[in-house]
């Protein structure tokens, strides 16, 4: 009988985080449904998601620039190696590719191989530019774009005269019925106190940009012992720790702590926290596990409120929007008012072979974005044509940490 195949266009499988966490829960649903996975991506770095270690995996840092960037010759070579990957007699191919960028290799391949592709835009807030949209109009209309939120596909589709006829297209990325489990672990905290934990990548807007406001609540009840534990941590290196250590250093009344990255999450870690600061999968899992969770907005870190209580929404916060402090506030004084409803998330999968088995009956593929001429793309495949990997690499690092 032939397999079916289902092949992943990602970022990363490195560390801990949203989409790696997503992308292994899919991955091991599908697979127990006959499917064989593959996963190509374009960041390395440590796995710490063990799972990881037994998928079929391709490390290919040419696909972080979308397929344009480079001359012929250079992308056919890279086409080939995926092709010759991911070869063999597959009943049925479905590819998912999760940024605009990566879906530009992940149309050629489903084109080649009579494939379904399935645009499904993870970033919390990406922005695309004229091109980009183009391509983006044409998988919506054939129903296969979808954002992780519902605010997302509106945002990229803004244009005079497109009409959103399907709607907003949002997919919840589930993930999170094993990420929080009984772990080995041993207690740190040098003085009793109340618990302030932050979970996700240091990288996240709401791990870094909300130090200020923590402080604030902190300097509001200084007769009060704090402990601020930072669960997760950075691609590379330790600046954004440096960071956030010297952003305490004048607040004498608490103690911050750092585990880095953490998988499975210490269930008795995270049942120590008094109120959890999170956002997107991070909070759903902790709000599950009947944590009180507040969640904040990635655009200006402002927060409508505690998961499952005040709000619904574990990304883009709606209706009106307050400081952390004040919400940190309102939890410490009243916390039995905001211990969250809890409703359980995850459905499998289900929705989302249900937007991909809706789509367009007809195969069609979009690769305009080939053709596309311009002194800045003259340029580009010099660049990436001529001078990678050693320069391209230098670039993923950099954007690493800007991440």
């Amino acid at each position: 009988m032939k397999k079916k195949l289902y092949l992943f266009f990602s970022y990363d499988v490195a560390n801990v985080g949203g989409v790696q966490l997503y992308m292994r829960a899919k991955a091991l649903w599908l697979i127990e449904r006959g499917w064989k996975v593959i996963i190509i991506h374009c960041i390395g770095g440590k796995i710490l998601i063990m799972d990881y270690e037994q998928l079929n995996r391709l490390f290919l840092p040419e696909i972080f620039f979308p397929a344009y960037f480079y001359w012929n010759k250079k992308r056919e070579s890279i086409l080939s190696r995926i092709l010759k990957f991911i070869e063999g007699n597959y009943s049925k191919i479905i590819v998912e590719s999760h940024s605009y960028g990566l879906a530009t290799w992940g149309e050629i391949i489903a084109q080649r191989n009579g494939a379904k592709h399935f645009v499904y835009i993870i970033d919390e807030n990406p922005e695309v530019d004229a091109l980009d949209q183009k391509y983006l109009e044409f998988k919506y209309n054939r129903g296969e774009v979808a954002g992780i939120v519902g605010e997302i596909i509106p945002k990229l589709l803004n244009n005079p005269g497109f009409v959103l006829s399907k709607g907003n297209c949002k997919l919840g990325a589930y993930h999170c019925d094993d990420c929080i489990l009984d772990a080995p672990f041993t207690p740190f905290f040098k003085n009793d106190g109340y618990n302030i934990g932050l979970i996700g990548r240091l990288e996240k807007e709401y791990m870094k940009g909300t130090p200020g406001e923590i402080i604030t609540f902190l300097r509001q009840h200084e007769d009060v012992l704090f402990n601020v534990v930072y669960v997760g941590g950075e691609r590379e290196g330790d600046s954004i720790k440096g960071k956030l250590q010297e952003a305490y250093a004048g607040t004498k009344n608490v103690d911050v702590y750092f585990t880095g990255f953490m998988f499975p999450i210490a269930k008795d870690l995270v049942h120590s926290f008094d109120v959890c600061i999170s956002g997107a999968g991070a909070a759903w899992a902790l709000t599950k596990d009947g944590l009180t969770t507040i969640v904040v907005d990635p655009r200006d870190c402002l927060s409508s409120g505690v998961l499952g209580v005040t709000t619904k929404s574990v990304l883009f916060c709606e209706g009106e929007k307050k400081p952390i402090s004040y919400w940190l506030n309102e939890v410490y004084t009243a916390k039995e008012k905001y211990l969250p409803q809890i409703e359980r998330a995850y459905k499998g999968y289900e929705d989302h072979f249900a937007m991909i088995e809706n789509g367009s009956k007809v195969k069609e593929y979009n690769t305009d974005y080939l053709n596309s001429k311009g002194v800045y793309l003259i340029f580009q495949k010099f660049v990436c044509s001529v001078f990678f990997p050693s320069f391209v690499m230098k670039m993923l690092h950099l954007k690493a940490k800007w991440h």
